[in-house]
């Protein structure tokens, strides 16, 4: 059996949706109860949404684009638009002429052979929130059947922490390999 190549293995496992029910109901006063969902496209995007599962919309919604450069992945991150896409809908209007990169907001990723590890570099990914100028400080780890992830916002001007998690890891399982709509 051949191996399989490190950028399919990351595809694969980024794939699909997450949740992080049973963390959520043990540490209710540190975590809200999440679901991030991965959908690959055909022209090798991933559109995602994260969403508080007790609401209507998610509170964040992206297109990432990985690529293996020697051993590692560059996880490109771009910003989408409006509404259009949310609740996965018009996916395939998703083009690089339809989103806007994120300058400095690309993950880099290593592989150990078991787990994918990834985070942000330097402070450049910038992002504006309650009127506050923050850089995105986050990490991941990817295995087959989770994805821990943190993000947290640290305030341009004073260095500390304004937004995101301030209790380390969502600690998010797979609950589904891929995106399965209502209509499916």
């Amino acid at each position: 059996m051949m191996k399989k190549r490190m950028i399919d293995l990351f595809n694969e496992w980024y794939e699909g949706v997450f949740d992080n029910r049973e963390q959520a109901f043990g540490r209710p006063v540190h975590f809200i109860y999440v679901r991030i969902t991965h959908v690959k496209l055909d022209n090798g995007f991933f559109y995602g949404e994260q969403q508080n599962v007790w609401k209507t919309y998610p509170y964040r919604q992206f297109v990432a684009k990985p690529t293996q450069e020697g051993d590692k992945i560059i996880n490109k991150t771009y910003r989408v638009h409006g509404d259009l896409h949310i609740g996965f809908r018009n996916l395939d209007m998703i083009s690089e002429d339809t989103i806007e990169y994120r300058e400095g907001c690309d993950n880099i990723i290593s592989f150990d052979g078991e787990v994918f590890k990834g985070s942000i570099e330097g402070c450049n990914c910038k992002v504006e929130r309650n009127g506050v100028m923050t850089y995105i400080d986050n990490g991941f780890e990817l295995a087959k059947d989770y994805y821990n992830v943190y993000d947290k916002g640290v305030s341009v001007e004073t260095g500390k922490q304004a937004w995101g998690s301030e209790h380390g890891f969502y600690r998010l399982g797979k609950i589904h390999k891929k995106y399965l709509s209502e209509n499916s």
